[in-house]
C-alpha cells in the first residue's frame, strides 16, 4: 500500500495557519503598544497643563496661606496682594526660597520649572527657575500688574 500524503498537507497547512497567526499576533501587539505610549504621552502632557494652570492660578491670584506667609512658615505661596495684581514684597519672598524648595511647595516634584515675568515691550521683570533640558514642556502665560504697569508672567513646565 502507498502512504498518503493527506497527513503532510495537513500539516504543512497547520504551520502556515501557525504562521500567520503569529504575524497577526505581532501586528496586534505592537499596534496595541504603540496606542498605549500614544495615550500615555497624551495623558502626561494633559497632566502638565492642568498643573501649570493650577500653579499659575495660586501664584498669580492668591495671596497665599498663611496670608502674611513668610519662607519658614509658608504652606501655600500666593504672590498677589490682591487678585492679579503681583507684590513685590511677595516676590522678593519668592525669590529666596531655593528651586528645589519651590519644587516641592508647589506640587511640582516630578517636573521642572521656568517663571519668567517680563512687561508687554518684552522687558524682562523677574526670573526663577532653571533653563529647559527636557523634552515635553507647557508654556502657560499670564497678564498682570505688577508695579503699577502690565506685565506678561510666563510659567514653563517640563519634564
Amino acid at each position: 500500500m502507498r502512504p498518503s500524503c493527506k497527513a503532510q498537507i495537513a500539516v504543512t497547512d497547520f504551520f502556515i495557519a501557525l504562521f500567520i497567526l503569529g504575524i497577526l499576533l505581532s501586528f496586534i501587539i505592537l499596534a496595541w503598544n504603540t496606542q498605549e505610549r500614544r495615550f500615555n504621552e497624551k495623558l502626561e502632557y494633559e497632566n502638565m497643563i492642568v498643573t501649570a494652570f493650577q500653579v499659575t492660578d495660586v501664584l498669580v491670584k492668591t495671596e497665599g496661606y498663611p496670608i502674611g506667609w513668610n519662607i519658614s512658615n509658608v504652606r501655600v505661596i500666593g504672590l498677589a496682594g490682591i487678585d492679579r495684581i503681583i507684590s513685590g514684597d511677595k516676590l522678593a519672598l519668592f525669590d529666596n526660597i531655593t528651586y528645589d524648595s519651590l519644587r516641592s511647595k508647589l506640587g511640582l516634584l516630578p517636573y521642572h520649572f521656568e517663571l519668567v515675568m517680563e512687561r508687554l515691550d518684552g522687558t524682562p521683570v523677574y526670573y526663577k527657575g532653571s533653563a529647559f533640558t527636557g523634552d515635553k514642556s507647557v508654556n502657560i502665560k499670564r497678564i498682570v500688574l505688577f508695579d503699577g504697569q502690565e506685565a506678561v508672567v510666563r510659567f514653563n513646565l517640563w519634564r
